[in-house]
């Protein structure tokens, strides 16, 4: 009997593709890069001096951000 080595290394038509690794969509994907979704926070609210404002909070991070009114 003779000791036949296998190879290793794929034949020609026989190359292993690497599997890509699958990025799920990711809701703070968009924040990260400074796209909230802001969604404007009921009730009333007013700053130091007392004039009123309005809140907003994004729905996927949480970040919150006042406008003057």
């Amino acid at each position: 009997m003779t000791d036949t080595k296998q190879s290793t290394a794929p034949m020609d038509g026989e190359l292993e593709q690497k599997k890509k690794k699958k990025s799920e969509p990711d809701d703070k994907a968009q924040c990260r890069h400074g796209f909230h979704d802001y969604v404007e926070k009921e009730g009333e609210h007013t700053d130091e001096q007392g004039k009123p404002v309005k809140l907003f909070k994004c729905s996927s991070c949480g970040k919150e951000k006042t406008q003057a009114d």
